[in-house]
């Protein structure tokens, strides 16, 4: 690999473009189960965010659930 393709994946916007490249590589099943699996994780944050009596951000339209 040229060294200059290595610099333009050092910068946030090379990355970025990596990240997306990369995901619309995937099977339709395993984006679906990357999305799930991001779910949970937000909702473990969200929860220890509740049990310390942090706010919680949530999706418009959703109210504050579990404020």
């Amino acid at each position: 690999m040229p060294d200059d393709a290595v610099w333009r994946l050092a910068t946030w916007e090379g990355n970025r473009r990596r990240q997306h490249e990369e995901f619309r590589a995937l099977p339709f099943r395993e984006k679906i189960a990357i999305i799930e699996q991001l779910a949970e994780v937000t909702a473990l944050f969200a929860a220890r965010r509740r049990v310390r009596g942090l706010p919680v951000s949530t999706p418009e339209g959703r109210g504050s659930e579990g404020r």
